[in-house]
């Protein structure tokens, strides 16, 4: 007499049922993982729009501050011009005398 040793319909089903459940649990882990990395790339992003805010208004201000420098020494380039001009006898004519 020869007895066959087959796992029950029972058996297999209760095999399934854990691969099933393994399965499950390690689909949960990989979506909690992926939702802290969503979450820390989210993060992130928020920053680098906020440097970026940052950034803008720096180079603004920059800008601001070199046209003021620029619109400074402008003024103060011609003051002196005018001054050495000014200590130049030779630029001076009098009434009825010719320019050079």
């Amino acid at each position: 007499m020869q007895i066959n040793v087959q796992p029950s319909l029972s058996d297999e089903s209760i095999v399934e049922r854990e691969r099933l459940l393994e399965e499950k649990e390690s689909i949960k882990q990989c979506l909690a993982i992926c939702a802290k990395g969503l979450e820390h790339l989210r993060q992130f992003q928020n920053e680098m729009q906020i440097n970026d805010k940052f950034a803008a208004e720096r180079e603004k201000e920059s800008t601001i501050l070199q046209n003021r420098a620029v619109s400074g020494t402008v003024p103060q380039k011609a003051k002196e011009s005018l001054s050495q001009t000014a200590a130049r006898p030779e630029h001076f004519h009098g009434p009825g005398q010719k320019l050079p």
